[in-house]
């Protein structure tokens, strides 16, 4: 009787053993089949998403880099027509407003794009003359104003005006800025083609090469054989190759425009 139950619980356990073997294969490749096809479905998903940001950013990119390409000529046209409305309004501030013509001047003078013509400065002031010499030596007013006074002095050509470019030519070193010098340089060899070669040679061996620079060039461009005196005077003492070559091309500039020529 004993040997009876313990065969039939064995008979037992073995039945169940045998129906959980045989249920388990059927779930597993379905399970596995589903796992599978989700993992296939999310990296459709990713490489889709990868592709889109992809060609977002090629698009931002080349977006990016035509803006780039733009920018540039967008900011420069954008400064140059800001300057210009600029100097439009203070000519209208200048027609419009009470102002002395000394300040007139000083405001032509400050403008960014042009430098103002003889007819300019005529049309505001008929003392033009005399409001660039005060401008010259007012201290409160711009070193850059007082620098364009010197300038726009080589429209007069008159006793007074030569004096002030010799004053300045003559101390250097009191001088504020070496700008200041070097226009007094150029109006100096265009009011006094005459005497202005000898007050500008020393010039021409000075230790600024920007106003050696100028010298020569100013020389190159006045008339006169004392302008071509002094340049092949130079020439022959010049060590810099640099100088020497522009010395030479100023000189025969001069010998295509006059009958002496050495």
């Amino acid at each position: 009787m004993r040997l009876y139950i313990v065969v039939c619980t064995f008979s037992v356990l073995f039945a169940t053993h045998i129906a959980n073997a045989q249920a388990l294969p059927s779930h597993t490749p379905n399970a596995h089949n589903d796992e599978s096809a989700h993992s296939r479905n999310d990296q459709t998903d990713n490489n889709d998403k990868s592709d889109k940001s992809s060609i977002h950013n090629s698009k931002s990119s080349i977006s990016n880099g035509e803006n780039a390409d733009a920018t540039p000529n967008r900011s420069r046209s954008s400064v140059q027509y800001r300057r210009a409305q600029i100097d439009q309004r203070r000519k209208r501030t200048i027609e419009n407003r009470e102002f002395s013509d000394k300040e007139k001047i000083t405001l032509l003078l400050n403008a960014h794009c042009d430098f103002p013509t003889k007819e300019d400065l005529l049309q505001t002031s008929v003392n033009a003359e005399a409001h660039l010499l005060e401008i010259i030596e007012d201290e409160n007013i711009l070193l850059s104003v007082r620098m364009r006074a010197v300038q726009a002095l080589s429209y007069f050509s008159t006793p007074t005006n030569r004096q002030t470019l010799e004053n300045i030519l003559a101390h250097p070193n009191d001088v504020e800025h070496t700008l200041m010098l070097i226009q007094a340089i150029r109006a100096y060899t265009i009011i006094a083609p005459d005497a202005a070669p000898k007050a500008v040679e020393p010039f021409l061996s000075s230790d600024s090469d920007f106003i050696r620079f100028v010298t020569i060039n100013s020389l190159k461009n006045c008339p006169g054989n004392a302008a071509l005196q002094v340049l092949q005077n130079r020439y022959e003492n010049e060590s810099n190759r640099f100088f020497k070559m522009r010395l030479k091309q100023a000189i025969d500039n001069h010998c295509k425009s006059n009958t002496y020529c050495n």
